[in-house]
């Protein structure tokens, strides 16, 4: 490991591997010692197998005296906002260290999935933060070594970013959505100038480590084609989804018939407050799509197949201008055994512990087109299966 210290308003290096920034309270006196040269010691004794360059952002000045305040806040929240890792130690003593500020810093990234929350049990008035840091499923140390080890755990091996890169943190990062939106901005010959990030929801089940599920990063980018930049539209994501159109064919392609689910979603404005789409979804271990949308459709209708019947159509995004993230699409031919059982079925499916609960709803194309409560990604799904299909007879 190369520990490359960065104090208040120093810029940070051009490339590196990992981040920290050590937030708490700082003193404002000289006879109140900084808790940040132990830290700084600590991890570079403790993350000393870090492979590559690991920056470390000190809010205080290099000299120890605050010669110019100015620029100390925007300083403090574009690295904030960038570190890999937020390590909040806060032995706040409310006459020598009483660390207002630092309940503010908490506050707008309790939330970030990059925090860890450190204090010592003599620390006054921080059990509100430890609750909120745990509701979070963010670390809750009672030392400063074991929250070096909880900042080293989630920095795990790190990545290589330059320039701008290095504005998007880790836990965005090494998504598979960020590179696959990364890629295409540079494949097609724009420029990435940095961004900020705005929101990370991670989800934790079966007693695993949480996840992030999406994301919103509002990106800098310059438009080649065009010579300008645009920055004012956020970067929203979310992992890949599999998805099946499961069909018998009619003597037309109107009276076709196609398998959907219903499910109550939030965001839905249909009468009946129900979305009805393709059984499919996304999966928090990374796997062959044709296995995900298999298993996607024994969850979603009790259907079980041999994922080898599925007929790949292609990967697209469903909603370009809302969302990065792409849709794998699968036909899947029914036999009438199969198509007939799903009629029967007036049970309820779904990931019942994730507050999922489909039901099993059969359409014919014809039907489907006279509906406005099934949306144009479905809609545009079941065409791309059905209508070669109709070409061929």
């Amino acid at each position: 490991m190369q520990l490359v210290v960065v104090y208040a308003q120093e810029a940070p290096p051009e490339v590196y591997h990992g981040s920290i920034f050590l937030a708490g309270p700082t003193a404002r006196d000289a006879d109140t010692p900084s808790w940040r040269p132990e830290a700084l010691r600590l991890i570079e004794e403790r993350l000393a197998s870090f492979e590559g360059d690991l920056v470390v952002f000190v809010p205080e000045p290099r000299s120890g005296v605050f010669a110019d305040y100015s620029g100390q806040i925007e300083w403090e929240f574009r690295h904030m906002s960038s570190a890999d890792v937020l390590l909040f130690w806060v032995p706040r003593d409310m006459g020598s260290l009483p660390g207002l500020t630092t309940n503010v810093e908490f506050g707008r990234f309790e939330n970030s999935g990059r925090l860890v929350l450190g204090a010592p049990p003599e620390g006054e008035h921080v059990k509100y933060l430890q609750s909120f840091a745990s509701a979070y499923a963010a670390p809750v140390c009672a030392t400063l070594d074991a929250s070096v080890e909880a900042a080293g755990a989630m920095l795990g091996a790190g990545s290589r970013r330059s320039g701008y890169e290095c504005q998007v943190p880790l836990i965005i990062w090494t998504t598979p959505t960020f590179q696959a939106w990364y890629n295409a901005l540079l494949g097609a010959g724009n420029r990435f100038l940095g961004g900020r990030t705005e929101y990370v929801r991670r989800i934790k089940s079966d007693g695993q480590a949480p996840a992030v599920f999406s994301w919103i990063f509002r990106p800098r980018v310059w438009i080649t084609a065009e010579d300008r930049i645009k920055e004012n539209e956020p970067l929203f994501a979310r992992p890949d989804v599999a998805a099946v159109v499961a069909y018998r064919r009619g003597n037309t392609m109107l009276n076709s018939q196609v398998v959907l689910v219903r499910e109550f979603r939030s965001t839905g404005l249909s009468a009946d407050g129900y979305v009805h789409e393709l059984p499919g979804g996304s999966s928090r271990r990374p796997m062959p799509a044709h296995l995900l949308a298999a298993a996607e459709l024994s969850e979603e209708t009790g259907l079980t197949i041999d994922p080898t019947r599925l007929r790949a159509v292609g990967i697209r995004q469903p909603a370009a201008t809302v969302s990065a993230h792409r849709q794998a699409v699968f036909g899947l031919e029914l036999n009438d055994d199969e198509m007939a059982a799903l009629r029967a079925d007036q049970g309820q499916h779904g990931n019942a512990p994730e507050g999922e609960r489909t039901y099993i709803e059969i359409v014919t194309w014809g039907e489907a087109l006279s509906r406005s409560d099934i949306d144009w990604t479905t809609m545009g799904a079941i065409a791309a299966v059905l209508l070669p299909l109709e070409s061929r007879r």
